[in-house]
């Protein structure tokens, strides 16, 4: 299955594009072709990210990971990320959970920063970037619950859940097998968020548009939008995205 003109039709040539992908929706297709195809809409003049996150639970400040840029695989979020790392080409960011994948003549200069990030989804991060370049977040069959760049959001209003308290120091083993420490804070996996309870709100707004490729739903969301749109909600509710307990 060729998905360049399907992906062509979402308007993304030259753009800055944050996919996340549930393959098994769009149809059958190879997870190597599909990282391709999307590579071939966007062009080299612009930038597709894919995350490849290796974040766990335990991941703590007692008990920091090691992430080797190289080796570390993507855990429980799907074959496309993991296709991603091993992908040729590109350049995977830096960060000891919550790396990302990108493709396109700025890539590196684009992820470079997030080996500075204190935490994962602040201003040094792919997903405050996408925010500041005007980018989109593509949800191919599946829905917010896989919008990282909500995360960002939830950082930039301060609300009091996201992140455990506290501090570790990460190792971080570099393309060139260089041993390095990034000292962070932590995604805090208590407490449940429900962030579908925001999908009706951006589509009314015209902030989020729905499309197709293969089977599977797009949801194509203009990240600049929801971000100023979602930050003034979450600073006067901030338990707005919690579900109730």
């Amino acid at each position: 299955m060729n998905l360049v003109k399907e992906v062509e039709h979402l308007g993304v040539k030259g753009r800055v594009v944050l996919v996340h992908t549930s393959l098994r929706s769009v149809g059958d297709v190879d997870a190597k072709n599909y990282i391709n195809d999307w590579r071939e809409a966007v062009s080299e003049q612009g930038l597709v990210l894919f995350p490849t996150f290796t974040g766990r639970p335990t991941d703590l400040p007692e008990n920091p990971p090691a992430f080797d840029v190289s080796e570390s695989m993507p855990v429980n979020i799907g074959i496309v990320p993991v296709e991603a790392a091993k992908l040729d080409g590109g350049f995977r960011s830096h960060h000891a959970t919550h790396s990302v994948k990108g493709f396109g003549e700025t890539a590196q200069d684009f992820l470079n920063d997030h080996f500075d990030s204190y935490t994962p989804c602040d201003e040094h991060s792919p997903f405050r970037k996408l925010v500041e370049a005007d980018g989109l977040i593509a949800l191919v069959g599946c829905t917010h619950t896989s919008n990282t760049t909500i995360h960002s959001a939830e950082e930039q209003a301060d609300v009091p859940y996201h992140l455990i308290p506290g501090e570790g120091t990460s190792i971080i083993i570099d393309r060139e097998g260089n041993r390095l420490e990034q000292r962070t804070r932590f995604h805090s996996w208590a407490t449940e968020r429900d962030f579908m309870r925001i999908d009706e709100d951006l589509g009314a707004l015209g902030i989020q548009t729905y499309h197709s490729i293969g089977d599977a739903i797009v949801r194509l969301v203009d990240a600049k939008l929801m971000m100023d749109w979602l930050v003034q909600r979450l600073r006067a509710y901030p338990y707005l995205l919690c579900k109730p307990k």
